[in-house]
């Protein structure tokens, strides 16, 4: 069997709340049982959600993290 080493940049780190840590979580909870053929790791999984979503966020999208962001 061929091993494929996933490239990493380990300077780039972000901070989850303990709410979308938890999130995270959940969404590699289906991914468990391929454990022994494939590692998903939540940052596989940010990757993933990032690189599918829109390059902009919507006018919309933008105004609730501004408003999140006051208060």
């Amino acid at each position: 069997e061929q091993v494929i080493k996933k490239e990493r940049n380990k300077k780039n780190k972000i901070i989850l709340t303990s709410e979308n840590d938890e999130k995270l979580n959940l969404l590699l909870e289906p991914f468990k049982k391929w454990q022994e053929v494939v590692s998903v790791t939540k940052s596989d999984l940010v990757n993933f959600i990032i690189s599918t979503y829109n390059e902009t966020l919507s006018p919309s999208e933008i105004k609730t993290l501004l408003k999140a962001m006051v208060n």
